[in-house]
């Protein structure tokens, strides 16, 4: 691969090798010394080969952020990288390079560490297939459909299709125990395990406590992301599987769906109870249950309209975006952040937060950068345009509705309203659902012409202002 140093990697590459030298020559009283006088002069450690470190002082350490940040910037894909890792991988070359070997800096050395760290952090990347427990539906039929690239399973077909796979898993720990407690045992030192039939025991733990977990959910959400940094696999397949789930949500609406979540997510108890004294005379008891997954009936999706198949499919195409951020844009973008509002609008326990998250969620369909001021009355116009989608009546209906929602967004902020009342709430699952449904269309409308940056959306709502008017 060919990566040129640029002046400023063989700044913060000098930089560096100059503060290691200074602070090398000071015995750690002086070190110590100069901490105490000036804590800018705070050292961190670069590993050594063979084992050790040297220190620089922190404002130093901070050339090796720059230079990963260079660095990824010249890949064709740096969202795929973890800056973290880049930086890691800078380090432990830099030392191996200027410590180790003692290379003098120039602008082939400089570049056979960018290069070495690049291909380093490179071998780490990698395309995984996650399995991520869930709570969804209380149907079991269908037995898996999809949203984007979303596989939704239930828990029955998750462990049909992986039992082999436990078993194979479960023998290679239980084995590796074993052959690790014989060792230790012919060598005659110490070990965790009493016998070789506690080694065969504990072999079996992480794969019994990986299938109890996921045998606690209903479904499991199984989704590939390409190849990338294992940390920003993480977060993009939680991320589309949330999207995914916040989809449900959209479609069944806050009373039925308010508990979806996924497995790793806080949950509220199934079943709760209290205890307490009337008058102070009698004592009574307090119990209730409650489930998770939205109550639906089997083969829910083949009853399903062609109206909420139509919309699962343009929802899956966007969140697509969060498989590959190649395939982000704009408005795409726009729709999984205001999504995103909505389903943690949708779980919120307080109507002021809900409130507040629902507001959120309309402003980010509708604010754009040319909004300068009069943000409710944007909000409030915009959002009434499209949700109505050229209903007149129904126009008239919305704009009150999201001017009052606008309303207790502000009293809420600035503390003009207490966060715990309850009797300020506003339907406005109902409109922001809606209008997230209108807003995929237009996203459709734009995406035909090309047209998916800010500034076409924009204009867009200029356009769609000017026929109203």
């Amino acid at each position: 691969m060919i990566i040129r140093a640029t002046q400023s990697d063989l700044d913060d590459f000098l930089a560096l090798i100059e503060d290691l030298n200074e602070l090398s020559a000071l015995p750690i009283t002086e070190m110590i010394a100069l901490l105490k006088a000036d804590e800018s002069n705070l050292w961190t450690d670069i590993p050594v080969p063979g084992g050790g470190h040297v220190s620089v002082r922190q404002l130093s350490f901070k050339g090796f952020q720059r230079l990963a940040d260079r660095l990824i910037g010249t890949q064709p894909r740096p969202f795929d990288f973890s800056r973290e890792a880049v930086e890691r991988k800078l380090r432990e070359e830099f030392g191996r390079a200027f410590v180790g070997a003692r290379m003098m800096l120039t602008q082939d050395t400089a570049e056979a560490v960018l290069r070495a760290a690049l291909a380093a952090a490179l071998d780490e990347h990698r395309s995984v297939r996650h399995f991520i427990p869930c709570v969804a539906l209380s149907a079991t039929r269908p037995a898996e459909f999809r949203i984007g690239h979303v596989r939704f399973i239930t828990r029955e077909r998750f462990f049909s299709e992986h039992h082999q796979h436990f078993e194979e898993k479960r023998k290679y720990e239980r084995s590796k125990a074993v052959e690790g407690w014989k060792r230790a045992t012919d060598a005659g030192q110490f070990t965790v395990f009493e016998s070789e039939e506690h080694a065969n025991e504990m072999g079996d733990t992480g794969v019994k406590w990986v299938t109890d977990f996921y045998s606690q959910h209903g479904w499991v959400a199984e989704i590939l992301i390409p190849n990338c940094h294992p940390d920003r696999s993480e977060e993009r397949a939680e991320l589309a599987t949330q999207a995914a789930l916040d989809v449900l949500k959209l479609l069944f609406g806050r009373y039925y769906s308010r508990h979806v979540r996924l497995g790793t997510s806080p949950a509220l108890p199934e079943k709760t109870a209290g205890w307490k004294q009337v008058d102070e005379g009698r004592f009574e008891i307090h119990m209730s249950r409650q489930g998770e997954d939205i109550l639906v009936e089997d083969e829910w999706l083949s009853r399903a309209g062609s109206h909420e198949r139509y919309y699962i499919r343009l929802a899956g195409l966007v969140i697509a975006g969060y498989v590959d951020p190649a395939r982000r844009c704009d408005v795409g973008n726009r729709f999984l952040d205001a999504l995103h509002w909505f389903g943690e609008a949708v779980s919120e326990r307080l109507v002021s937060a809900a409130t507040v998250k629902y507001a959120s969620a309309l402003e980010r369909m509708t604010v754009t950068p040319d909004v300068g001021a009069q943000f409710t009355r944007t909000v409030v116009r915009r959002v009434s345009i499209v949700a109505s989608a050229g209903d007149a009546e129904l126009f008239e209906e919305l704009a009150p509705v999201v001017r009052s929602l606008y309303t207790l967004r502000s009293e809420f902020m600035h503390g003009r309203r207490s966060p715990h009342d309850a009797a300020a709430g506003v339907s406005a699952s109902y409109v922001v659902g809606r209008m997230l449904f209108r807003f995929l269309d237009l996203i459709r409308i734009l995406a035909r012409k090309g047209t998916v940056t800010d500034v076409d959306l924009a204009a867009e709502y200029r356009r769609l202002e000017a026929l109203l008017n």
